[in-house]
């Protein structure tokens, strides 16, 4: 993804990856606090010695610039004065205290700087497209769209994912007796909360049953139930239309232990007056203002829900 147009030097730091490397070479423990791959750096050398490096480091060797030589002892010269081998004694030799003490900051620009470049050729390729018409509207942007949620997979901040029992366990007591822990997002069922807590933030819930056994019904009442709790809920329905959605809600909201109306009755219509007074005053009333939206479109891609989700949140804030 390095082939860009004249229109300018692509982002890019070569200081910022020669003074990482210099660090690495330096000192190999800098390498656990860089979440970095060969392709964020931008020099294809760069690249290359990244990558012998880290592979010596994973290997439990040493990785400085006589234990490389020999791997770059046929590169191509940087210049006519310098060689390749030479060049890894600069980086070594020009280590920098503050480069390895801020390695984290450093890997972190580079990677961002990547991630521009990576927007760059995928806007280019983009336009290429367009210009040409070489394939639908809809199925182009849904492309771009994929290519740049996985920028965006690829390039968010790296969090700890190693820890200790008692880290983990601490953690946990902390979150328990801390005053500012967020409630669970409540299921609207007692029973079912009883069981599973209701659902946490960050967390992935699965609903899942064989055929006609109600798991519409089931994430629609959930649905609503959140929403009127004040949570903001978006439904994305690869199948079920808007309008059989909100048939749905109606009858859950105006359910009556002793009086359900079933919401196969609504969709077969001829309901007697006492039934549609019911469904105004005790569904479609208190529907006003709940937070509750649905997307109808099918055949979404996870990217497309990824893309439209995020843009939900953004019209919340």
């Amino acid at each position: 993804m390095n082939e860009f147009s004249s229109g300018g030097q692509p982002p890019c730091n070569i200081d910022l990856e020669q003074a990482l490397l210099g660090a690495i070479l330096c000192d190999n423990e800098v390498l656990e606090r860089v979440a970095l791959e060969p392709r964020h750096f931008f020099d294809p050398l760069h690249a290359r010695i990244f990558e012998m490096a880290a592979g010596r480091i994973n290997e439990g060797r040493l990785a400085t610039s006589v234990t490389l030589r020999s791997a770059f002892a046929a590169e191509e010269p940087i210049s006519e004065q310098v060689t390749a081998v030479q060049y890894l004694e600069r980086l070594e030799t020009a280590a920098a205290y503050d480069a390895i003490k801020n390695t984290s900051e450093y890997a972190l620009q580079i990677k961002e700087l990547a991630a521009y470049r990576e927007i760059i050729a995928i806007s280019m390729t983009a336009e290429q497209m367009a210009r040409e018409s070489r394939v639908a509207p809809g199925e182009l942007a849904v492309e771009a769209i994929a290519q740049l949620d996985d920028v965006i997979a690829a390039h968010r901040i790296q969090r700890k994912t190693s820890f200790s029992i008692d880290a983990a366990a601490k953690e946990a007591l902390e979150r328990a007796t801390s005053p500012d822990t967020d409630p669970p997002v409540t299921t609207g069922f007692k029973s079912l909360d009883d069981r599973i807590g209701g659902f946490y933030r960050g967390e992935f819930s699965l609903l899942a049953g064989r055929p006609s056994m109600g798991k519409s019904a089931v994430s629609v009442s959930i649905g609503l139930k959140a929403a009127k709790a004040g949570h903001s809920v978006l439904y994305f329905s690869l199948e079920m239309t808007a309008e059989a959605f909100g048939g749905r809600c109606l009858t859950d909201e105006a359910w009556h232990r002793d009086d359900p109306i079933a919401y196969k009755d609504l969709r077969r219509g001829g309901l007697e007056e006492s039934v549609v007074r019911r469904l105004y005053y005790d569904g479609l009333k208190k529907l006003e203002g709940v937070p509750l939206y649905i997307d109808e479109q099918p055949g979404l891609r996870i990217s497309e829900i990824v893309s439209r989700a995020r843009r939900h949140h953004q019209f919340l804030e």
